[in-house]
């Protein structure tokens, strides 16, 4: 089965959890791509991490909430509409509402099977680690 995994940001030490089960799906015989943000130290568009592809783009750090917002959406609505066409998914796993909400708004998404996690309240968990 071909996946994609649309993380919200990926960096080394972030997104253990999706990385884990990524590396579970490919070791299951899947073929797992990546979609998500990145910073300076996140894997760079067309890299892969433990041969896993990503297709990333670069995370709107200084933007507004709002203009973060729309630019997230955008970026993984677009991409993601270019990577279903060049490679045909059979399902897109989601686990982070601002990306989803890129995916869920593609034209392309509409005939594929989508699965939605909730890995963790990251806000609050900044919150009280702060």
């Amino acid at each position: 089965m071909k996946l994609l995994h649309v993380h919200d940001f990926i960096a080394p030490g972030n997104s253990r959890y999706g990385l884990d089960l990524d590396r579970q799906l490919v070791e299951r015989g899947h073929e797992v791509h990546i979609l998500a943000g990145v910073g300076e130290m996140g894997p760079q568009d067309g890299a892969s991490l433990e041969g896993i592809p990503c297709h990333t783009y670069p995370y709107g750090f200084k933007l507004s909430p709002y203009e973060m917002y729309r630019y997230a959406i955008e970026q993984n609505r677009e991409r993601y509409e270019r990577l279903q066409a060049e490679h045909g998914f059979d399902l897109v796993l989601m686990n982070q509402p601002l990306c989803a909400a890129g995916i869920l708004e593609a034209a392309a998404s509409r005939r594929i099977a989508k699965a939605y996690s909730f890995i963790s309240p990251w806000p609050l968990e900044w919150k009280i680690a702060n």
